[in-house]
């Protein structure tokens, strides 16, 4: 008896229901998955309340199955576009890293030249115009204890006042300059280039230096010249440049800016050639290029002029954006985040969606069951965690993802400015989210 007096007191209230009080139950008993209590709160409605009654489910079955479909299929497509960023990322890193270990194989070998070339190495790289500017700067890294330094570079060097000394740079590195003074050691650098420009040109007033030539717009004198009087150089002492620099091929394709030269008697011209041949066959093997791209660098041979120098140094620039600095990865990692935009931009359309209907169509109370709001809940982090992950890439790939983009690698104004993630010429918006679930729910 108590209990049909209960039920009967429950119907009645339920058929005095307002239609937000009557949306919102529905809304509750649905997250709760009371099915009982919806039978009976049906049964209890008026028939004028019918129409909102079925509104109420139409709209509870479309978001708690096509919408929690939706869901589903914007979050495994974020995550797959997550990996396939990690994936770009990763391929990017592993070529960085195969190329940055090539630096290795030059401690336990070294670069093989006859005498005749090194001579023809020296001596080309003596004859080549030097700033005067440039050369003063040079000598700065000196400290002015060699005994072969010019005696008024020396002196200067030796004399300079403590606000103008520069911490070296082998110098224990809690005694090195932080970040915040390096632009402060430039600018004594540059005053102390400054006075020995001065020295410089006092000694081509002296007769001890030739009178410059202009070239490329500065004041030049031959390299050999600047080093046999400031450095105390002679034509048979002088120490040219490394592999890496000398042969252009060596030093921006397989890392050799620490390469020595092994430097060969004439008669066995027949084994260097043949020794640097083999050494390239390794070098390719170890740089990961493949056997239908080796044609493009076909020796490294130390080149006879300037011009040829020139060439084999725009080979090799080309050469390392094909080989290294390639665009693919970076091409790869911006279709995943431009995949990524398109699913999160549907989320956050359908996220805005659910939120309007909630208020509007449910007075307030979450029309979702609790593993469909949960299942909304982890696909909205998961469209997070790809604004870590583009930044991430942005610390290994930054220059390549804003060339692809089109973009200044290295904008002047920010020469750290990282790559933003791609946009879309048109995102969805809530409201028309809104009308595709009426339309899946038969309430257009």
């Amino acid at each position: 008896m108590t209990t049909k007096t209960n039920n009967r007191k429950v119907g009645d209230l339920y058929a005095r229901l307002k239609p937000v009080e009557l949306v919102r139950l529905i809304a509750r008993f649905a997250r709760e998955h009371n099915n009982a209590e919806m039978n009976r709160l049906r049964d209890a409605i008026p028939m004028e309340q019918a129409e909102t009654y079925n509104r109420a489910i139409a709209l509870l079955r479309v978001l708690n199955g096509n919408a929690r479909d939706w869901i589903g299929i914007q979050h495994l497509g974020m995550q797959r576009d997550r990996v396939r960023l990690q994936r770009a990322v990763t391929d990017n890193a592993h070529r960085w890293l195969t190329h940055s270990r090539l630096h290795s194989i030059w401690k336990l070998i070294a670069y093989p030249v006859t005498e005749s070339e090194y001579r023809a190495i020296v001596e080309r790289e003596r004859s080549e115009p030097k700033s005067l500017d440039g050369y003063a700067e040079q000598l700065t890294d000196w400290n002015g204890t060699e005994p072969s330094l010019h005696p008024d570079v020396a002196a200067l060097l030796q004399g300079l006042p403590s606000e103008l000394q520069r911490i070296p740079s082998d110098a224990p590195p809690g005694e090195r300059p932080s970040e915040e003074c390096w632009h402060e050691d430039v600018r004594r650098s540059h005053e102390i280039a400054a006075q020995i420009r001065r020295i410089i040109t006092a000694a081509i007033k002296r007769g001890e230096l030739p009178k410059p030539k202009r070239h490329d717009g500065e004041l030049c004198l031959p390299t050999g010249v600047l080093s046999d009087w400031g450095e105390g150089t002679t034509p048979e002492t002088y120490e040219p440049f490394g592999p890496g620099f000398t042969v252009p091929g060596l030093g921006q394709l397989f890392m050799a800016d620490s390469a020595k030269w092994e430097i060969r008697p004439d008669s066995e011209a027949e084994t260097v050639t043949e020794r640097r041949r083999q050494l390239l066959d390794v070098l390719l093997d170890l740089a990961g290029v493949s056997r239908t791209e080796r044609d493009a660098l076909p020796s490294i041979d130390p080149p006879q002029t300037p011009a040829e120098w020139k060439q084999a140094d725009e080979l090799a620039e080309r050469l390392f954006d094909e080989w290294f600095d390639r665009t693919d990865t970076a091409a790869m990692a911006i279709a995943a985040a431009t995949a990524h935009l398109i699913h999160r931009s549907q989320l956050d359309a359908l996220a805005g969606a659910i939120t309007a209907i909630q208020r509007d169509e449910f007075g307030g109370e979450d029309p979702l069951w609790p593993e469909v709001r949960e299942a909304l809940t982890e696909a909205l982090v998961e469209a997070e965690r790809f604004d870590a992950e583009w930044e991430s890439a942005n610390e290994t790939m930054r220059t390549a993802l804003r060339r692809v983009m089109g973009f200044d690698p290295y904008p002047k104004h920010d020469l750290s400015a990282p790559a933003p993630l791609p946009t879309l010429s048109e995102e969805l918006d809530a409201d028309g989210t809104v009308s595709l679930i009426h339309s899946w729910a038969g309430l257009a």
